[in-house]
């Protein structure tokens, strides 16, 4: 009768043991790296997104230097209008002078 052996003898259980401890260790690097992959995108993500801001907050405070110029360009515009008003007041207060002047003198 012949005998066939099918336990596994020292040898091969080794290198069974051996192959699992590779498999388990290629899923965990596996499982590493896309770890990583997703933090690496999140973050790369989130650069943009502060990248964005930037740009518009840049933009915004262009816009308000430009409204600050066209607020200061107005102030100086009403000062000379004031002025001009503040002559033409004078103006009108000393129009009787003259008169006055010439009936005395007359």
């Amino acid at each position: 009768m012949i005998k066939i052996n099918l336990l596994l003898t020292r040898k091969e259980k080794k290198k069974v043991g051996v192959k699992k401890e590779f498999v388990v260790l290629g899923v965990a690097i596996g499982l590493l790296v896309a770890i990583l992959a997703v933090l690496y995108w999140k973050m790369e993500k989130e650069k943009e997104e502060v990248r964005v801001q930037i740009s518009e907050t840049n933009k915004e405070i262009a816009r308000y230097r430009s409204l600050a110029v066209e607020v200061n360009k107005a102030k100086e515009d009403q000062k000379i209008l004031q002025d001009k008003l503040n002559v033409i007041n004078s103006l009108r207060k000393g129009k009787g002078t003259p008169v006055r002047v010439l009936d005395e003198i007359s």
